[in-house]
């Protein structure tokens, strides 16, 4: 075996291959601030957020509509 094909051999049997070093660092970055205990500021729902997010749990005072039709007209009612 010469060693353009040691080379090759030893390119097929790593699992990396393809990642250059500033790619493993890129993936070490996001690990680390997915495992990060600090609350993203956009995924922290508003006060109208959570009484709409109460509202439906506990199914207290939700709209509904008896058909398609009525939903559409209610929507577009203001045009």
């Amino acid at each position: 075996m010469d060693e353009k094909e040691a080379t090759m051999d030893k390119e097929k049997s790593n699992p990396n291959r393809g990642l250059h070093a500033q790619g493993h660092q890129g993936v070490a970055d996001v690990s680390e601030l997915s495992t990060s205990k600090q609350p993203d500021e956009s995924r922290i729902p508003n006060a109208e957020s959570l009484a709409a997010i109460r509202q439906a749990r506990t199914k207290k005072d939700l709209l509904s509509y008896n058909s398609v039709d009525e939903l559409m007209a209610d929507l577009f009612d203001d045009e």
